[in-house]
């Protein structure tokens, strides 16, 4: 049994991954500019010249925030590279191997258009930690302490390195992939164009889906948000796979030829054999999260690999991996991390990953779907302005202590404000789907009569995210 509604240390304004709201009013160019000083204030403790990169991807706000947030590190003196449109992996293996101090993605991920956001990453190329995040948060809550140069003011130039990401990428394809159908899915985002590329140097017939970006069409009924779309598309193609991702393709689903859908726990499972096959699965253990389906773990202990949980975030994973010294971690929506390879996760090489397992092993995928069991879980998503008063509430600690009771060592709840977005997110897990339902019910009927909420709605994480 697991409950656990522990938040994590207040942030004003980073959440799980970045800084992320309604553009040009949660997120205002304001904002990113004093974001862009803060920055700048935060490495000038550990650097004499301060240099960025920076990438976006395609909503129509991005060009608008990613000026603001040059305008402000220009201001202090700091230097700009803008790398145009491209993944969060891409601005992760610039920063890294071009010796940037930090990397700067404009993205709001997986959520609408009318959202944006913005991650910074550090030299190393993986996410900020809360530390950091924490030390910006202080400058940003003084802007005016935030004084720029009076003599030195900084410079931005735009540069395509999206040449060294693709090579980056080229580079991981052990296998050969020569004649497979692939159907993509970009979303209309930072994929849309290298995606493609990619899988068509490498040899692959290729049916690219939703990659006209106009700035609004961004995860409008595509994407990794929308996995139905591709599973259809693979089928009607007769293609062997589809591979979808997210806005900014830091994330991937993917299906085979029926159309079964792959969630990045199933992902993470068939890579796990694969890594574990040439001896690179460190401790033969994977970093999965608190989200993670009961019945993964039990697949992989079955395959002698262990497995390890952390709270929410690729951030997060990626922390554990590092302090544990692991090679392979990831979380159910889809973001995996392959630390030997790159501190973040990237769509696009998961999908090469995948594609490695797939052929250097084409039994691994039918043994995975003849032995992997589900447990029975959902997902409640609550959209409410203040979640606290949900989790606060005695009235609801009474029900959550009932459910904890009713579910016996059988089963699991995990209650956890969104990082990104006003919603509360209730996980519930059990091997009995009855009581399951029927708990989905009286939580139903409770929040419906006690609490204002401006969306609900009820996921089954093993047919949405493929379980």
């Amino acid at each position: 049994m697991e409950l656990d509604t522990t938040k994590s240390k207040h942030k004003k304004y980073f959440g799980t991954d970045g800084i992320r709201g309604t553009a040009n009013i949660k997120l205002t160019p304001e904002l990113a500019l004093n974001l862009g000083k803060a920055t700048f204030a935060y490495l000038k403790q550990y650097h004499s010249a301060p240099e960025v990169c920076l990438g976006e991807d395609t909503r129509i706000s991005s060009p608008l925030l990613a000026d603001a947030f040059s305008v402000g590190f220009n201001s202090m003196g700091g230097n700009v590279t803008r790398l145009g449109i491209v993944p969060t992996g891409a601005v992760s293996i610039i920063t890294r191997n071009f010796n940037y101090h930090t990397g700067v993605m404009v993205s709001a991920s997986h959520n609408p258009a009318e959202d944006n956001g913005i991650k910074l990453i550090s030299e190393n190329g993986s996410k900020y930690n809360d530390s950091a995040e924490q030390s910006i948060e202080i400058l940003l809550n003084n802007p005016d302490n935030l004084l720029r140069s009076s003599t030195k003011i900084g410079s931005t130039q735009y540069q395509n390195l999206t040449n060294h990401y693709v090579q980056f990428i080229l580079e991981t394809a052990k296998e050969s992939l020569q004649g497979l159908n692939i159907a993509l899915d970009t979303a209309n985002g930072s994929n849309y164009r290298i995606a493609a590329e990619v899988f068509t140097i490498l040899g692959c017939n290729v049916n690219t889906f939703h990659s006209e970006p106009n700035g609004l069409n961004i995860n409008d009924n595509c994407g990794a948000t929308h996995p139905t779309v591709i599973q259809q598309l693979t089928v009607e193609g007769h293609c062997d796979y589809g591979i979808v991702f997210d806005g900014d393709a830091d994330r991937v689903l993917i299906c085979n030829k029926d159309g079964t859908l792959l969630n990045g726990d199933a992902i993470m499972a068939i890579c796990a054999n694969y890594l574990k096959s040439i001896n690179k699965l460190e401790k033969s253990t994977v970093v999965g999260t608190i989200m993670s389906n009961g019945g993964i773990i039990d697949y992989l202990n079955n395959q002698d690999i262990h497995f390890i949980s952390s709270d929410v975030g690729d951030k997060k994973v990626f922390q554990l991996m590092e302090s544990e010294n692991l090679s392979l971690g990831g979380e159910q929506s889809g973001h995996i991390i392959f630390r030997d390879s790159l501190p973040t996760g990237d769509g696009l090489l998961t999908a090469i990953y995948f594609l490695n397992a797939i052929k250097h092993n084409p039994n691994v995928l039918n043994h995975y779907l003849s032995n992997f069991i589900p447990r029975p879980q959902y997902l409640l998503n609550l959209g409410m302005d203040n979640p606290s008063s949900f989790l606060e509430n005695s009235a609801t600690k009474k029900l959550i202590q009932d459910i904890m009771e009713s579910f016996g060592t059988s089963g699991r709840i995990h209650i956890r404000p969104s990082g990104t977005q006003s919603i509360l997110r209730i996980m519930i897990e059990h091997q009995n789907d009855i009581l399951l339902l029927n708990t989905l019910e009286s939580i139903n009927k409770y929040t419906q009569e006690n609490f204002l909420l401006n969306s609900y709605s009820i996921v089954n994480l093993n047919e949405t995210l493929g379980g």
